[in-house]
């Protein structure tokens, strides 16, 4: 799973990078473009050609490369390639004159002047695609470039030593836009994973456990593991609605059941438990599962009374509803599973015990049933009445229960 959420990440920085790096090459040739025409204005009468040429080659590879950007004919090396294009033309063009002559420059002065400046911005566009390699290299071209430059006008030792300090503060400069692009690549690639782990949560658990529980499950460590533990479950269904609401039009019912789980959620989360499935119009609630709980009777047996109390007590949608509900103790085997559509899957005897016991409610007219293993977690002393032992379907040994 965690491969998958790292390969989606790095898709999505990828289009990010390259989105990126087209707005740098719109950069390139909206530069490219007003070079060429300010040299067309200023350059000497026999530089004007050369030296427009040159800028609107510029331009005309941004395009180019614009273009090819996300196409079939797209490669990983065409960013690094443009960016020491772009270093060692504009170097070109401070070292043998062109701007110099323009600007009526001496070529030396020009490099000091516009050395630093056009490094830095190759620097800036190249931290656009948020790839802190290609930032590094940019700095190191740029760079090269501009010592390159120096070493053509063939100035003194001096002179070779005049950029130094500017060129340290480059290369630092490409150094921490490097480290922050680093930093934002794996913020987003954190937090990329982090919602697709809270999207595969809800999914698996449904919409009816409150975001406070959803936050609590993404925040322990590993709760969602495959693993075997003590747990008491409540499985509720409800019962056929009142006869005077059997009539009514069945969205309505719908829309009565909906708001009874969202109901019992806010119970079963106040008791310190989780919404496990809901299927139809009943539902699963497991205490010390997945999230650890103290008492897990005591509070299984809470919620099945306020449920109870409730269903007596309010109406949903204008329908009363009646429960049956069924509770179990036992070790329970759980885990996220699932690849595309993940789910928490809950398996073991206790499951089915605290489901048959639901069903049995219905036979023996009555609201809830416990099992013994329940009974016995019970803290404090309820009125239970023992029903004896029964044979659960599916079970070959009695089991013995208790009714509210």
């Amino acid at each position: 799973m965690a491969r998958e959420f790292d390969k989606t990440a790095e898709r999505a920085l990828s289009e990010a990078g390259s989105a990126g790096f087209r707005i740098a090459l719109k950069g390139q040739v909206a530069v490219a473009i007003l070079i060429a025409v300010w040299l067309a204005i200023v350059s000497p009468a026999g530089l004007k050609p050369v030296a427009t040429a040159i800028a609107l080659a510029f331009a005309l590879v941004g395009g180019l490369c614009h273009w090819i950007v996300g196409t079939r004919f797209d490669r990983r090396w065409l960013a690094y390639a443009v960016v020491a294009v772009d270093a060692v033309g504009l170097a070109a063009l401070a070292a043998f004159g062109l701007l110099a002559e323009a600007g009526g420059f001496g070529s030396v002065p020009t490099l000091h002047a516009f050395g630093p400046l056009v490094a830095v911005l190759l620097v800036a566009a190249a931290s656009l695609t948020l790839s802190p390699q290609l930032v590094l290299w940019a700095g190191a071209v740029a760079a090269l470039a501009w010592w390159a430059a120096f070493a053509a006008l063939g100035p003194g030792f001096g002179e070779l030593l005049g950029p130094l300090a500017e060129t340290l503060l480059l290369l630092a400069v490409a150094g921490v836009i490097a480290a922050a692009a680093a930093r934002a690549r794996k913020v987003v690639a954190q937090r990329m994973r982090a919602n697709r782990r809270r999207r595969s949560v809800e999914a698996a658990f449904g919409r009816y456990v409150p975001a406070s529980t959803i936050d609590e499950l993404l925040q322990t460590r590993n709760v969602l593991a495959p693993t075997v533990r003590n747990a008491s479950l409540v499985s509720v269904e409800i019962a056929d609605p009142s006869p005077a609401s059997q009539d009514q039009d069945p969205a309505r019912t719908l829309a009565a059941f909906d708001a009874f789980f969202r109901r019992a959620s806010d119970l079963v989360c106040e008791a310190g438990g989780v919404m496990l499935a809901r299927q139809g119009s009943s539902f699963l609630a497991g205490f010390n599962l997945p999230l650890e709980a103290d008492r897990c009777q005591d509070r299984a047996f809470w919620v099945a009374q306020a449920l109870l109390k409730v269903s007596r007590s309010e109406a949903f949608e204008d329908v009363k509803l009646s429960l049956r509900i069924g509770i179990a103790t036992g070790p329970v085997t759980a885990g996220m599973v699932g690849r595309d559509r993940t789910a928490y899957s809950v398996h073991g005897d206790t499951v089915t015990r605290a489901r048959r016991l639901q069903d049995l409610n219905e036979t023996l007219k009555s609201r809830v049933l416990l099992d013994t293993e329940t009974v016995n977690g019970l803290g404090e002393e309820s009125d239970l009445k023992a029903i004896g032992a029964v044979e659960l379907r599916g079970r070959e040994a009695a089991v013995a229960i208790f009714g509210v």
